[in-house]
């Protein structure tokens, strides 16, 4: 299981790392927890190449996923900034 070791914040527009993948490319069950703050963001699981919507006060669980790079966050664009996001993953065999 890869999970971080402290929560993630935000500071800026830059993306920042939720949980670094170091070469593990492949399918994965993945939670991203937002429940802890009223601010909306965005999620990527290649490396920031693409991007989600990450729900103000939500989670984000999926069975399987495909995660090809670094598990990042970024605030809304000029936006406030998300804290206390954290997360989980852990190899799907497929």
């Amino acid at each position: 299981m890869i999970t971080n070791t402290a929560a993630v914040a935000t500071t800026s527009d830059t993306a920042e790392i939720l949980l670094p993948l170091s070469n593990n490319k492949g399918w994965y069950a993945l939670t991203i927890d937002n429940s802890r703050a009223a601010v909306e963001g965005w999620w990527s699981v290649d490396g920031g190449t693409t991007w989600a919507r990450l729900g103000a006060s939500g989670v984000v669980s999926e069975a399987q996923i495909y995660v090809s790079g670094n598990v990042m966050v970024k605030r809304v664009a000029s936006g406030s900034n998300l804290a206390n996001v954290w997360g989980w993953m852990h190899r799907n065999r497929r």
